[in-house]
Order: structure tokens, then C-alpha cells, then sequence
């Protein structure tokens, strides 16, 4: 599980991404 915290601008990891943060499993 890859935590991320809110406002990051764009995270990807393994092949999901997400914007403004939050959590990605």
C-alpha cells in the first residue's frame, strides 16, 4: 500500500493513478 498525502499534485503507482492525493493499494 502506497500512502500519499493530500494536495500532491499526481501520483502513479503500479499502473493506478491518482489525483490530489489519497490512497492507492
Amino acid at each position: 500500500v502506497f500512502g500519499v498525502a493530500p494536495g500532491q499534485a499526481a501520483v502513479c503507482y503500479d499502473g493506478d493513478c491518482l489525483l490530489g492525493g489519497g490512497w492507492i493499494e
